[in-house]
């Protein structure tokens, strides 16, 4: 009775994976562990506590104030990055931290300039960046220069 048990909870497991036209779920690929709206006071009384369930996590990382975005980094060790944020320059600009735990470290700076770009933070300095060659603007530009050129001309 047991085994039959387990069979059938083993395929209720596959097929909840699988989304209505039969493929998996591309769900939770990217992030494999998360925490959100966590105090800094318990990162500063629990840090042994904190270090035991992160582990050796890397990620995204967020840290608030309010309802406010202050600063947003990367780190390859959440355990040892977020408790220096109680020490250094943001140290009294935050009151509470979001992680991300992210699978394929290879990303994590892409996200990180995406993210800053997008929200701004204002403890970050630095702007985040793709590399050369990979912004559109100029090129975006240089193409309408040329079709307005091609009108003017052509008319």
């Amino acid at each position: 009775m047991k085994t039959d048990f387990k069979a059938r909870a083993r395929k209720a497991v596959r097929t909840r994976k699988r989304n209505r036209r039969g493929r998996r779920s591309g769900r939770g690929a990217l992030v494999k562990a998360y925490a959100q709206g966590i105090s800094s006071s318990v990162l500063a009384r629990f840090p042994k506590e904190f270090k035991r369930v992160v582990g050796k996590k890397s990620g995204i990382y967020i840290l608030t104030k309010g309802r406010k975005i202050y600063y947003e980094g990367i780190a390859s060790r959440f355990a040892s990055r977020l408790p220096w944020h109680l020490r250094d320059r943001h140290r009294r600009h935050w009151e509470a931290f979001s992680l991300c735990s992210i699978g394929r470290q290879k990303y994590l700076k892409d996200i990180e300039s995406i993210l800053i770009r997008v929200v701004r933070p204002k403890g970050n300095r630095v702007r985040g960046h793709f590399g050369r060659k990979k912004g559109l603007n100029q090129k975006l530009v240089r193409q309408i220069v040329k079709t307005a050129t091609e009108e003017v001309l052509g008319s």
